[in-house]
């Protein structure tokens, strides 16, 4: 299966729940089948637009 490079809201949801159970992110990009690049921007977004 070939890495894609945009993430739909499904994958989105399912990402959120891996990061929230500790998974790598390495992990997350085999099975979801993501380029690591894309998880990374869509990781940074998450993080810096959480209000703290």
């Amino acid at each position: 299966m070939e890495p894609k490079n945009s993430i739909s809201q499904e994958t989105k949801n399912l990402i959120d729940k891996l990061l929230l159970k500790k998974i790598p992110l390495t992990g997350i990009t085999k099975v979801i089948s993501i380029t690591e690049r894309c998880l990374q921007n869509y990781v940074n977004i998450r993080f810096y637009s959480k209000k703290y």
